[in-house]
């Protein structure tokens, strides 16, 4: 555990302080929703994200592949306090839900889906739990089941 303090006290030093984002402030009308960091789709767990990123459809109505492109760290930065950061990352990790106008720690994944020779950051936030049905792609995308 010690390590992951660490490392997130490392990722709060190296990021310039920003206004907090609550986990319902998200700019989630926005056009680049799910297409930025700051934006991110909210789903349950990597099975939300399988199951999200399946029902994608490209512009051209085939079907996407994805891969996992790996975090882009926290949707704000830790707390440089280590007790505080610990308490952040360990509430993370339960997937407990966030009481509205919480500030949003979750760490964010980014997904590369390819449609054809284009590629497109997807960006996704697994730690919104229980899991809600996103109803809306990201732009350039359509959902199918």
């Amino acid at each position: 555990m010690h390590a992951v303090t660490a490392l997130l006290a490392l990722v709060a030093l190296a990021v310039p302080a920003a206004p907090a984002l609550a986990a319902d402030a998200a700019p989630e009308d926005s056009a680049q929703w799910g297409l930025r960091k700051e934006s991110p789709i909210k789903v349950c767990q990597p099975a939300g994200q399988q199951a999200y990123l399946e029902q994608l459809v490209c512009s051209d109505q085939t079907r996407p592949r994805f891969e996992r492109g790996g975090n882009v760290g926290s949707l704000n930065p830790p707390s440089s306090d280590r007790a505080v950061s610990a308490r952040q990352f360990e509430a993370m990790m339960t997937f407990a839900p966030l009481a509205e106008g919480t500030p949003d720690y979750h760490v964010i994944d980014r997904y590369d889906v390819h449609c054809g020779e284009t590629a497109t950051a997807v960006y996704m936030d697994m730690y919104h739990c229980p899991a809600v049905p996103v109803p809306r792609a990201p732009a350039g995308f359509t959902l199918q089941d």
